[in-house]
C-alpha cells in the first residue's frame, strides 16, 4: 500500500537537490535549485525552464512513501525521503561553521570585530534542524574585504556594509546565526541563516 505526500518543491530544492515538479493551475514542467543555503529555506535565487509566471500558483510535487505492508525499499532513498532530507542537513552541517552574533563593532580600517557563541547545526526534530549554542563567548574579527550578508524581510541574503553591519545586529529578529568562513582571527565571509 502506497501513500502519497505533498512536499514543497521549494523545500526540497532547498536541500541542494534538483527537482522537476507541475506548477499548479499551470500544466507545466519547472526545475527549481539552490545554493548553499540551511536545509529547509526557500532558495534565494531559481532557474526556471518553463514560461511560467512569476505570479503563479506554488511549485509542489507529490512523492510517495512506502507503509509496512510494501515491498522493501531501494537502496537508494528518494530525493524527498526524510534520509534523503536527514543526509543533506548532515553534509551542510559539517561543511559549514556557524556562530551566533550578539554584538559587532566597526573600525576605522573597515574591519569588524564580532562577539558571539559558537553555533553547531543539529539535524532531526521538529523542525528537521536546529542549532546549539556553547556557552562561551567568542569574538571574531571580519577583515575589511569580507562579504557580509544578511536576511531581508523575504528571507533572501542581501548584502549589507560593514559600516551599516553593526545597527542591523542590534535589531535583527532572526535567529542572528551566521556562516563564517575564515578563522575566527580573519573572517572573510559572514552570511546570515534563517530557522523559523
Amino acid at each position: 500500500m502506497l501513500k502519497a505526500k505533498v512536499v514543497s518543491a521549494c523545500a526540497v530544492a532547498a536541500l541542494g537537490l534538483s527537482v522537476t515538479a507541475c506548477t499548479a493551475g499551470a500544466g507545466t514542467a519547472s526545475s527549481a535549485s539552490t545554493a548553499a543555503q540551511a536545509p529547509g529555506i526557500a532558495p534565494a535565487s531559481s532557474s526556471s525552464t518553463s514560461s511560467t509566471p512569476a505570479s503563479a500558483s506554488p511549485v509542489a510535487t507529490t512523492t510517495t512513501e512506502a507503509t509496512a505492508s510494501t515491498a522493501p525499499a531501494a537502496s537508494t532513498p528518494p530525493a524527498s525521503s526524510p534520509a534523503a532530507t536527514a543526509n543533506a542537513c548532515t553534509k551542510f552541517a559539517t561543511t559549514h561553521t556557524f556562530l551566533y552574533l550578539t554584538a559587532a563593532t566597526e573600525h576605522p580600517d573597515g574591519s569588524l570585530t564580532v562577539t558571539g557563541n559558537r553555533a553547531t547545526m543539529v539535524c532531526g526534530g521538529a523542525d528537521d534542524f536546529h542549532y546549539n549554542f556553547a556557552a562561551a563567548t567568542v569574538t571574531g574579527q571580519v577583515t575589511p574585504s569580507a562579504a557580509v550578508q544578511v536576511l531581508n524581510a523575504s528571507l533572501q541574503d542581501i548584502p549589507i556594509t560593514h559600516a551599516k553591519f553593526p545597527s542591523y545586529l542590534k535589531t535583527d529578529m532572526n535567529v542572528r546565526v551566521f556562516i563564517y568562513s575564515g578563522p575566527l582571527t580573519a573572517i572573510t565571509a559572514l552570511s546570515e541563516q534563517f530557522h523559523p
